[in-house]
């Protein structure tokens, strides 16, 4: 790829391939160079203007990088994770609104998987609706206990505990085994039947015995147990 730059120094797929391995091999400082080299030829090339954006972001300079993806955004408006990414830039520096903005606009797609990051990055913003909208269409793709998991998160915050309290029980209805269902649905339960609860709870903690899951299961069950 070096050579290939040499010898014609406009050719953009060279660049795209050299900032590529060179950020690969964790030589990001020259994956930087190489993007920005490149870009001087072809300013609006979708692969060099992501591969900047990683480069800036692996760098760690922040304020860069947001603009860098706001760039790559749109010189590729249909990449879903690249949306994803710039939104989680603008949420982190307090550009909530248009942070919502650049993840409705991927809302569509029709990935399990990235409807779920869409669902969870609505869910730190708050935005109930649209989390619960990304869930509802990832379910009827592909209908997994992790999926109801996440919307019956959606929709304890948004204040349907119906809903909430549905989606748990499809989750376990689905793998009985699945520990995060029981530990959120221990959750639910708490202020409503104790004994339920903590049967859920300490399921999720001997499902899970060293893992995130059973760890919070099992304080969450301390926690009940010491409440009359």
């Amino acid at each position: 790829y070096k050579k290939a730059l040499e010898l014609d120094p406009k050719l953009a797929e060279a660049a795209v391939n050299l900032s590529g391995a060179q950020y690969d091999q964790k030589d990001v400082a020259g994956a930087l160079a190489t993007a920005d080299l490149g870009l001087k030829a072809n300013p609006k090339s979708p692969e060099l203007l992501v591969n900047r954006a990683l480069s800036l972001e692996a760098l760690g300079k922040k304020d860069e990088a947001m603009s860098a993806y706001a760039a790559a955004v749109k010189a590729r408006p249909d990449d879903a994770q690249l949306r994803i990414t710039y939104a989680e830039y603008l949420a982190a520096a307090g550009k909530k609104d248009e942070a919502l903005t650049e993840l409705r606009a991927v809302q569509n797609v029709e990935d399990p998987l990235l409807l779920a990051a869409l669902g969870v990055r609505f869910g730190r913003l708050k935005a109930f609706p649209d989390c619960i909208a990304a869930l509802d269409r990832a379910i009827k793709l592909k209908d997994t206990a992790d999926l109801h998991i996440r919307r019956g998160v959606c929709r304890h915050d948004f204040g349907d505990d119906a809903g909430a309290q549905s989606d748990y029980d499809a989750a376990l209805k689905l793998d009985p085994n699945f520990a995060p269902g029981h530990y959120y649905l221990g959750r639910h339960l708490a202020k409503k039947d104790k004994k339920k609860a903590l049967e859920s709870l300490d399921k999720a903690a001997k499902l899970d015995p060293t893992g995130p899951i059973g760890k919070q299961a099992k304080q969450a069950a301390d926690e009940l147990r010491k409440k009359k």
